[in-house]
């Protein structure tokens, strides 16, 4: 028996179990097209249990309403096909289902997305350390659409991954290349030797921004606060927070902030400082300054980054003309205050925490880098 002859015997036994519904005599519009799209790449419902799916796929042509749905597959990673409109869709034919094959054609779009034309950038960054900023002005400047290299998915958060580390995802990198358009993309994503050899194969840039961690602990509690979403179980990141956390005293949100994302801080700094040891490119950008409002020295951001990813004179140009105008939307580039020294309150016994972990690692950590996350002048 052939694969496509089993496929098709086990979509008989599922259409035996299953209860089909009338398809709705109402013609879809474009409208409906969009609509369906939109909702289909956040959900976890099973296109099969749509009623506007049947009516798709009832009105639309096969090759359009298959086209549809092969974007909402690669915009959504959870969403699973029946084997029915496996089939269908995807056009399989027993010359082409061998998973030999297919494993072939994966081998060679990997291999291929490595050599695809475009500026490729990554903005990996302490949170609240204006890395949302950045990568806006690097986008509208050199005329890069953003992308996210941790999954494939186009509205990650309402997929539910702000929970995990924001590790690399080859396949989405893959992808993101194969545009042929480059891209640039801003993960608070630390450093490891295989992420690095694997940005390296894919030609990508990497511009680190940091700030003091005191201040970044009270940016981050300002927004923790104004936007309460943030602490539900769904939404919240990596380093857990209670779920009245809003509700709570500040030196006590302070201290929970110091014993989570405080010590991820470092250890996120650490992680890039020993890639810059094996010999990793990446270029560090300071908040206080390069970035921060009051403090920050636009013009010498500029000529850092201009040299760092090699540009020519036209997109140097607008670059610069991007980074020097403040016309830019605050809600794409999450800004607060964007401010240094604002962590100057933060309660003794936080800094002292923060200050003697980093000190079991002096030897990496020495008197500079302590200056960077703490403001120290001294040892």
């Amino acid at each position: 028996m052939s694969n496509i002859e089993i496929l098709r015997k086990r979509i008989r036994e599922q259409r035996n179990q299953e209860v089909t519904s009338s398809t709705v005599d109402q013609k879809t519009t474009e409208q409906d097209r969009q609509r369906f799209f939109e909702a289909s790449i956040s959900s976890f419902q099973p296109f099969n249990l749509n009623p506007l799916a049947k009516r798709l796929k009832h009105d639309l042509s096969h090759a359009d309403y298959a086209d549809l749905i092969r974007r909402i597959l690669d915009a959504n990673p959870v969403q699973k096909l029946t084997l029915e409109e496996f089939i269908e869709v995807f056009e399989l034919k027993d010359s082409n289902i061998d998973a030999g094959r297919i494993l072939f054609e994966l081998s060679r779009a990997r291999q291929f997305s490595r050599y695809m034309p475009g500026r490729k950038i990554l903005v990996a960054a302490f949170p609240k350390s204006a890395s949302s900023y950045l990568a806006n002005q690097l986008s509208f400047g050199l005329g890069l659409p953003f992308a996210h290299l941790t999954t494939t998915a186009l509205n990650p958060s309402n997929l539910g991954v702000n929970g995990r580390e924001q590790e690399l995802c080859e396949l989405a990198l893959c992808v993101r290349s194969l545009s042929g358009k480059g891209f640039v993309a801003q993960h608070h994503m630390k450093g490891t030797p295989y992420l690095l050899k694997l940005l390296q194969q894919y030609d990508v840039r990497v511009i680190l921004t940091v700030r003091n961690v005191f201040d970044a602990i009270v940016s981050a509690d300002d927004m923790l606060c104004a936007n309460p979403g943030w602490a539900s179980a769904f939404s919240q990141g990596s380093q857990k927070i209670p779920l009245n956390y809003a509700s709570l005293k500040r030196e006590n949100r302070l201290r929970i902030l110091g014993n989570t994302i405080g010590i991820w801080y470092l250890d996120f700094y650490l992680s890039w400082l020993r890639l810059k040891n094996l010999g990793s490119d990446h270029v560090l950008l300071s908040y206080e300054e390069h970035l921060s409002k009051n403090t920050g020295n636009k013009h010498m951001l500029y000529e850092v980054l201009r040299d760092y990813l090699r540009l020519d004179v036209s997109e140097a140009e607008r670059l610069q003309t991007a980074l020097l105008s403040e016309d830019f939307s605050h809600e794409q580039a999450r800004f607060n205050q964007g401010i240094a020294g604002r962590g100057c309150d933060v309660p003794e016994t936080v800094r002292r925490h923060l200050i003697e972990h980093a000190l079991f690692f002096k030897d990496e950590l020495t008197a500079p880098h302590r200056q960077i996350l703490f403001g120290l002048v001294d040892g």
